[in-house]
This record gives C-alpha cells, structure tokens and sequence, in this order.
C-alpha cells in the first residue's frame, strides 16, 4: 500500500485554544513541516489545558483517495509532558458538514517514556478536503505536546460512490488486557452491527455472536477471553464486512500485594491484574510450611484492570507469616514472590517501627530513597504523606512509585494520604483500599492513635472549606485514650524554611487543636526539605521527601 502525506506544508488553523508559551505556533507551519520526531523547537504545546484543542487542516483540494491521518505527541515524564486522553478525527468535502472516522489507535500501544507516540485512525476512502482533529488533553499531567500532523493519501484506492462501504472509520483495537480487549468503528450512518469473535487458531469453533445496538460509533468491550491467545473479530454493518486480529496479553500481577487495614482492624491484602478471576491470599506460618491456608478475595474490575481485595482475620498474633498472591483464570495462573509478615497485635503491642515519608514524585531520587528504608527491618507501617506522584494521569508515575516503592507495600501496612499532585486523581482510590471515608481516616496500632488528613486542594486550605473535616479531627482526638497521638498531612503548619500559603487561621485552629489534646508528632511533606520544630508541646516534622 503506497501512502503519501497529502498535508505537508498545508495551512492549518486552530479552532479555539492555542498553543502558549515558547511552544506557541507564531507562524502557522510547524505542524505540516515533515517532522514528527523529537526535538523542543518543533513542539507545539499547551500547559494544563482543560479544554478540548481542535485543528482543521485544508488540504486545498479535495481527494478521493485520503485512507488515514495521524497525530505525534510526546510522552516525556521527568519534564511533566504526558499524552492526551484521547485522540479524534473527523473529515469533510466542503469544511461545514463533518463525518467523524474515529478515535487515534495510540502506537505503540505500550507507554514508554521519552519518545514520541503516533495516534493513528485509519478510514474508508471518502471525498476529503478538511480533516479536523480533536485532541482531548489529560486534565491531571502538565504539558501535552504535538510535533506533527499527516493525512496519507493512497495511490491504489479511490471512493467509489457506486460501492460504498457502510464503515467509515475502519475497526481499531483501543485497549487489550489478559481478558478483555475494547475495539471501536464508526459508520456513515446510525445502523446496527453484529460481532463474531472466534480463535484465530480454531476458526470454526466456539463462535460468539453480538448484536449492538443502533449507532454512528461503536464500540464493543469483550471480556472473558482466554490470555495469550490469538483472536479474529468479523463486524458485519449492512452488507460490509470488516475483519480485525489481537492477542491478548499474558496473565500478569501488575499492582500489589498492598498490606492495610480493614475498617474492623484486620489484615487486609490488595493487589491488581489484567484479568477478572479466582485472586485468593496463600500463606503459611513461617514455622510451618507445610500448612498453606487459603482467603478468596473479593474483586471488581475498573478502567484499567481487575482489583482484589482478601482480608485475613485469623491470624495468630506475634506469629510470623509467609504470604503471596495468586490469580486463577481459566486453568492458568500468575502468583507474586513470597512475603514475609509478623500478624500484628495491634492493641497491646507497645515496641514496632514504623516509616514516614512523602513526596515520591520523581522515580529515580525516590528509587534511593526507598532502597535505604527497605534496609529496615521488622516495619510494623508505613506513612506516606502525600505528592505519591508527580503527574497522576501518567500512567509511568505509577508504575514508578509501585516499582520503587512496591516491596514497602508488600512488607508492612501502608497507609497514604493525598498531595496536591495526587489532584483526587481516580488511581488513587481504585489502587488503595482506604479506611473511613477515603480521604481523611484514623487508625489504632499499640499506644498510638494516628490520624491522616486531606490538606491537598491547595485552592480550598481555608477553615470554611474544611470545616467538616476539623469537625471530624475534633471528634477523634475529644474521644481518643490513647498516650501518644500522630497526626499526617501533606502540607506543613509550621517550617524553619520555608513560606507556605496556608492560611494563618487555619494554621492556628489546628495547631491549638493538637496542643489542646497533647498531640505527640505532626508530619508532613510537600516542602521537600527536611524540617523539626517543636510548638507548645507538640513536634512538627516535616519528613525531607521520598526523592520529590
């Protein structure tokens, strides 16, 4: 198939938000100059935009023969430069009426960072002049950058108004997971598709017939599918047939264990995979391996994977335990390394460690910091207090903080609260089984009463907007009888260096709340140094950062 870009060196305009900055677009020409690669001065950008960004290109004339347009964008996290949510394209003979051919294929389809990404959308050969691209950026990263538009022409097709196809946008697989894959069309008119999907190796057998109802765009989620297999789905949309092939992935663990607590003081164990099916704890006492005990988990798939859930309550308390996770799915398995526990006796246990840190939201300085902590040994709990990412619609901020930080989760109960970075990001409270309502809670464990706060919307740090929530405090520490109380936040009341813009009022109503009740420790982040200053009794540490 012989392609040509048929929009280099084309006008183009914006249609509504410009790029800004340094990454401004002052003449016009850098997205149809040819060059989709890496380099800044090519970039055009937009800074935490919210609103959709759409660009028409005018090819001047109009081609019968246009089968494909793309867009390239960078992914580069340590400069905070994520990729868009979506990518849409729609096409057009005289620039007023739009057909819309689809959402962009990412390619590749893995996330890697620094390297560009093309979002590609094939479609039928239709009468094209103006190609309208609709980039819907993600709301929670910093800069989304575009290097390149292309619209590819094809020698050897043409439209044909005597033999036109039902498609318009061809069939393009979005997502695959071990289970479960999402592939979209879209049609020139609404009308009702029927899927068959079959082994790609077993043609003739185990055939599933869909129907879908009516629409211009479609989109079929398929789940139940066998991991590492091969797979052929046939859209038919009236008489036009389109064939499509994907394999799903292999069955993995990808998040977890995360150890916490149940609201009912229990051990609880989390973990994610890319396939709903049997996920259960194994484990052991240390002095008796050969007696493994199983807990069924309770499961839920979400937007990006499937999570499980097993709360152990039969543990012998001060025992020590070896555990791992483990996901059955149709006669497969996929299990973590072995941990090792001690079942905690969280009411009368008076001698533990536990670690305090924050503000892990660049990889490679949270990579050392996090090696000395696993260094410690027997850690009853963790406190991570807030910025857990830098950017938390970029998927590889994540994976960083479950890399460097995983193996912490996994050893000892891991308790969070939000940053400013954190932004109420979804992730965050689908990968972390929280106590109370989720974003401020409290927990017993020995003579402690600790306490997590939700200081992260940096917009509402004033006492009327949370009200509720020093009402909540007030009740915890009126009610608390235990010696030593430890309150956590992310942003710090008081600093030796560091000038903040946390209200005063609000400063003085909780710093008088902790020297009202003899609150032992405060600790906080998001100054990113190192910080102790006592304030009528009470110890304000701000923790020096996970490498932020």
């Amino acid at each position: 198939m012989e392609l040509q870009n048929i929009a280099l060196n084309k006008n183009y305009r914006y249609l509504g938000v410009k790029p800004m900055g340094y990454y401004a677009d002052l003449d016009g020409t850098k997205l149809t100059d040819g060059k989709d690669d890496f380099s800044w001065s090519d970039l055009v950008g937009w800074d935490g935009v919210k609103e959709t960004v759409k660009i028409e290109i005018d090819l001047e004339e109009v081609y019968d023969n246009v089968v494909c347009a793309s867009a390239y964008f960078l992914m580069g996290a340590a400069a905070s430069v994520g990729l868009p949510d979506k990518v849409e394209v729609s096409v057009s003979s005289d620039g007023k009426k739009y057909l819309s051919v689809g959402q962009g294929v990412r390619l590749p389809q893995n996330v890697t960072d620094n390297r560009m990404f093309e979002y590609k959308v094939e479609f039928e050969p239709l009468p094209i002049r103006y190609v309208l691209f609709t980039i819907t950026p993600n709301p929670h990263i910093g800069w989304c950058m575009l290097s390149e538009l292309k619209v590819y022409s094809n020698q050897s097709v043409f439209y044909d108004p005597n033999r036109q196809s039902s498609f318009a946008g061809l069939p393009r697989v979005l997502e695959v997971n071990g289970d479960s894959a999402k592939i979209s069309w879209s049609t020139k008119e609404e009308i009702n598709c029927q899927c068959k999907i079959r082994k790609k190796s077993e043609p003739d057998k185990d055939i599933t017939v869909i129907n879908l109802d009516k629409a211009l765009e479609h989109e079929l989620f398929l789940t139940d599918l066998l991991p590492q297999t091969e797979y052929e789905l046939l859209i038919y949309a009236n008489e036009s047939v389109k064939t499509i092939s994907f394999c799903t992935e292999e069955l993995l663990i990808k998040r977890g264990p995360i150890l916490g607590l149940s609201d009912d003081g229990h051990l609880q164990v989390s973990f994610e995979t890319n396939a709903l099916g049997f996920g259960y704890v194994e484990y052991c006492l240390i002095e008796r391996p050969d007696i493994v005990y199983f807990q069924e988990s309770l499961q839920k798939r979400h937007s990006e994977g499937c999570h499980y859930v097993a709360i152990l309550s039969d543990l012998e308390k001060g025992k020590r335990y070896g555990y791992r996770v483990k996901l059955d799915y149709k006669r497969r398995s996929v299990s973590s390394p072995v941990y090792e526990i001690e079942a905690f006796d969280k009411e009368n246990k008076t001698d533990f460690t536990f670690l305090v840190y924050g503000d892990t939201q660049h990889a490679l300085s949270q990579e050392k910091v996090t090696n000395e902590m696993q260094k410690v040994k027997d850690v009853d709990f963790v406190l991570h207090v807030g910025d857990l990412v830098n950017q938390p619609g970029n998927v590889l901020d994540w994976e960083a903080l479950f890399q460097y930080s995983g193996n912490l989760m996994a050893r000892a109960l891991f308790f969070p609260t939000l940053g400013n970075h954190d932004a109420y990001h979804y992730r965050y409270f689908e990968y972390f089984d929280l106590l109370g309502n989720k974003t401020h809670y409290s927990f017993l464990y020995g003579p402690l009463h600790v306490i997590a706060l939700d200081s992260s919307n940096e917009s509402a740090l004033s006492l009327e907007q949370l009200k509720d929530q020093i009402e909540w405090l007030e009740e915890e520490l009126d009610g608390s009888t235990k010696p030593y109380k430890i309150v956590f936040l992310h942003h710090p009341l008081f600093t030796s260096f560091y000038s903040d813009d946390t209200k005063e009022d609000l400063v003085a109503t909780l710093s008088s709340l902790f020297t009202k009740h003899k609150v032992t420790l405060v600790f906080s982040g998001h100054a990113h140094i190192y910080d102790h200053i006592e304030k009528d009794g009470v110890h304000y540490v701000v923790t020096g950062g996970g490498g932020g």
